[in-house]
């Protein structure tokens, strides 16, 4: 059986508690960058936030997906697009 995927919000999106989650910032030299594998989420953790590794997180969520869809559940609302107008 072949199952469409859409990604859309699978890798920002707390595999956990399905919040959105922010770059962690690293050092670079003596700069200070966002980095682009590691997201931080403040609601699973109040302390200093709970790492998660971005592609960790996607991959979790397209795990899940399929499931959701071959029992007919609804997509989990943290990874639905918002449509505003008519």
């Amino acid at each position: 059986m072949l199952m469409d995927i859409w990604e859309h919000r699978t890798t920002g999106s707390c595999c956990s508690c399905g919040q959105p989650t922010a770059p962690l910032m690293v050092m670079e030299g003596t700069r200070r960058r966002p980095s682009r594998r590691l997201r931080v989420c403040t609601s699973c953790d109040n302390t200093h936030g709970k790492l998660r590794d971005r592609d960790v997180q996607a991959a979790r969520h397209i795990l899940w997906l399929p499931i959701y869809k071959f029992y007919g559940a609804e997509r989990p609302w943290y990874m639905t697009r918002s449509f505003h107008g008519s």
